[in-house]
């Protein structure tokens, strides 16, 4: 997870020529091990980062060219005289078109609006993407700031070593021979707004933390089950254990597996809490799911649908994804990562529908164009306060 967001937010700064000569040598060393999705990613995400897609223009061209060059730049570090096959005019102009529609086709925003031509983005200052950082407490009571700072063994509690790894990971690792029957304490992670961290738990379970959330468990599972209990939102690879259950506890639900790969999320009351599995099987307030399903919580009523999983994960890998969801709800979880306010101007707005798949990893202000792009809706940025309006 922080290799992800490390790289990405290097590929952010490549593009705009700020990188040194230590953080462009570690882009190449990354992609020399071949992860061209991600690239493709970056550049679809590069691609839409401008207002105008068509018709293509020589200021596009400049930006298919410069595109190229860094792309070659990281995936080709030793230099060869190759001339693109796109710079050839006229096909240049049909390959760069093509590509154009293409990336609306697969990325930008949708949504069936009307068009008005006042500004989309009034930006009076402009605001970061959230990072790794969280809030450790342990079981005596301590509190330990986790950001980008000081690595390596933070704590022992009960023979078991608390590790801040380079990555950006707490680990968990029972040192002891044998696991105390009594004195097994509890800590507690929490990321503010604008926050996410991972973290490995004593028995090799894996969670990834999205941001506004918290998660308590045993520094040590002793017993017949492992529970944790979960507020926010979660994605969890759990280690295989037949004998020991995995419990997740949260605000009216309780979730049991014995290993198997899914998201939870379960923000404000709990009155909607959505569960969604990737891989082996879940039993939801005694009701199964198979991989691929996902659960909706509703005022006491559980409702089941087939979905895409990668959308449910797609926070985790570096991305919003909505698909035909309200205003509001996207502009919420928007708020939660970039750690902002909203307020409508016009209230009918709240439950326009939109759909696409935006970076986490670009200044709000580039959200929010994508949402703009639809014409739509407009935003103005002051302070940390977003203000959305006709």
């Amino acid at each position: 997870m922080k290799e992800n967001i490390r790289i990405r937010q290097l590929y952010v700064k490549f593009l705009g020529n700020e990188c040194d000569e230590a953080e462009i040598t570690e882009l190449l060393a990354y992609f020399d091990k071949g992860d061209r999705l991600m690239l493709n990613d970056l550049i679809l995400s590069e691609f839409l980062a401008d207002e105008d897609f068509v018709p293509v223009t020589k200021e596009d061209e400049g930006k298919m060219l410069h595109l190229y060059n860094s792309v070659k730049r990281i995936t080709h570090p030793v230099t060869v005289n190759v001339v693109p096959f796109y710079k050839h005019t006229p096909f240049f102009r049909f390959a760069a078109a093509c590509i154009t529609l293409m990336v609306i086709s697969v990325s930008v925003i949708v949504y069936r609006g009307y068009i008005n031509n006042t500004e989309l983005v009034s930006i009076k200052n402009d605001i970061d993407p959230g990072t790794n950082k969280a809030m450790l407490t342990l079981a005596n009571g301590k509190q330990i700031l986790l950001t980008e700072g000081v690595n390596g063994s933070l704590a022992e509690e009960a023979g078991v070593e608390i590790t801040k790894t380079a990555e950006g990971q707490l680990v968990y690792m029972f040192n002891g021979h044998k696991a105390p029957e009594i004195g097994i304490g509890e800590n507690k992670i929490t990321t503010p707004k604008g926050g996410q961290y991972q973290l490995q738990l004593a028995d090799g379970t894996k969670i990834w933390l999205n941001a506004a959330s918290s998660i308590k468990f045993p520094i040590l599972f002793v017993g017949p089950q492992r529970k944790v209990e979960l507020e926010g939102e979660a994605y969890f690879e759990v280690a295989k254990d037949k004998v020991h259950p995995f419990i997740v506890k949260s605000i009216n639900q309780e979730l049991e597996v014995l290993g198997t790969h899914f998201n939870l999320k379960v923000y404000g009351d709990g009155n909607h809490t959505t569960t969604t599995l990737l891989e082996g099987s879940v039993k939801v307030n005694n009701m199964m799911l198979k991989p691929g399903q996902e659960s909706t919580l509703t005022s006491g009523q559980i409702k089941v649908r087939e979905v895409d999983t990668d959308n449910a994960i797609s926070w985790k890998n570096g991305f919003f994804t909505f698909d035909e969801e309200p205003l509001e709800s996207i502009l919420i979880t928007i708020c939660r990562w970039y750690d902002v306010d909203i307020q409508f101007k016009d209230e009918e707005l709240r439950t326009k529908v939109f759909s696409g798949r935006i970076s986490r990893y670009v200044k709000v202000s580039q959200v929010l164009n994508k949402l703009a792009l639809t014409r739509a809706v407009r935003f103005e940025i002051k302070g940390r306060t977003i203000t959305v309006m006709k």
